[in-house]
């Protein structure tokens, strides 16, 4: 009787034991599944852009992240999205048909992130270049990412440009005309450059703010610059006074007899002036160079511009005389005849001459 209780007693043990196992694996299961479901995983945005070869080394990659393999098509854009527990990783590209040409890209992750990869193939290598990365906190509510360069929106018409920055988040956007286009196949309104707060060598990828000052700058055709109508005016009005004479009235200049004149005559070397002071009865002779500052003046003179203007000479060995006035009455040139020909004089600024004429002394003849 004895020896069938304790049978008993150990049936009973052993099947306390057993349950109190499941039991426990149970809970540890249980616990680990709840554990896993607790565990933080961030998104992985990775943009893949395979850049294409036209003839040689057209060959398509694997790509590996963890578990993970993916087939790259040479030539081809793709996007690709993750689910990671934080910590550091290796995505390993490798040539699919000759596994001793590859490549890898390491990067940490805390937070969701954007990566993306510019992929190129060569005979021997593959080159993997970061083109952006950057986590989702770092792109708040008043910021925007450049996801292009000045270069990417050159040719295009400014409006369009202007529509795409406003739908990218920029609000502080302006435009501005650049009146270059003289002749050429340039069109009008295509855009010339944009800058970001002032630079237009911004990094493509960076982050800035949405109220960042942005420009573009548009091409446009140098006849409908209103500057040019301002210096056609400005030129105009020049053209309605008479620079070359001291009383800058054109009326009295045209009279050919009173106050001063100034008229010139350009040389490879030197120039020549001269100035006619009717109210001193003085003609002044002189040249303008570095080594010359001595000139000639004389009271022998007669007459007008309108007709003629008789000068004397008279040197201790010689004498001459010459004859000058307006040409095709216009008191903007001078013909001045001399006794071997004539020559063409123009006018000359004359406070400028005057200024020249100081720099010399006269000696009278």
């Amino acid at each position: 009787m004895d020896k069938l209780k304790n049978k008993y007693l150990i049936i009973g043990l052993v099947l306390l034991i057993i349950i109190g196992f499941i039991v426990f694996k149970s809970r540890n299961e249980k616990k680990d599944s709840t554990n896993k479901e607790n565990v933080i995983k961030y998104n992985l945005k990775l943009n893949i852009d395979y850049k294409e070869n036209l003839i040689f080394n057209k060959y398509d990659v694997t790509l590996k992240l963890g578990k993970n393999s993916e087939l790259l098509k040479h030539g081809k854009k793709v996007d690709l999205d993750y689910q990671l527990e934080k910590g550091t990783y290796t995505i390993y590209f490798e040539n699919e048909d000759d596994s001793s040409i590859k490549n890898e890209y390491k990067f940490s992750i805390d937070d969701d992130l954007n990566i993306g990869l510019i992929l190129n193939s060569y005979f021997e290598s593959l080159d993997v270049k970061q083109a952006y990365k950057y986590k989702d906190s770092d792109l708040t509510e008043d910021k925007v990412i450049v996801d292009f360069t000045s270069d990417d929106l050159e040719v295009k018409n400014y409006k369009e440009v202007v529509k795409q920055l406003e739908n990218k988040g920029f609000t502080n956007i302006s435009t501005e005309p650049v009146y270059d286009i003289v002749v050429g196949i340039t069109q009008e309104e295509s855009v010339k450059k944009v800058s970001i707060d002032g630079s237009d060598n911004f990094k493509k990828w960076s982050i800035v703010n949405k109220d960042s000052k942005v420009v573009v700058y548009y091409h446009m055709s140098s006849e409908k610059d209103p500057n040019n109508k301002e210096k056609e005016k400005k030129a105009e009005e020049k053209e309605e006074v008479a620079y070359y004479h001291s009383s800058n009235d054109i009326k009295i200049a045209q009279e050919g007899n009173k106050g001063s004149y100034a008229y010139g005559r350009f040389g490879k070397y030197y120039d020549n002036y001269i100035i006619i002071d009717f109210d001193n009865k003085v003609f002044y002779s002189f040249t303008e160079r570095n080594d010359e500052d001595e000139g000639l003046k004389t009271s022998r003179m007669s007459g007008n511009l309108k007709t003629n203007l008789v000068v004397k000479w008279v040197f201790p060995d010689s004498s001459g005389t010459e004859k000058l006035h307006f040409k095709d009455n216009n008191p903007e040139e001078l013909e001045y005849e001399l006794d071997g020909g004539s020559l063409d004089w123009v006018a000359v600024d004359y406070k400028k001459t005057i200024g020249y004429m100081k720099k010399h002394t006269f000696k009278k003849y």
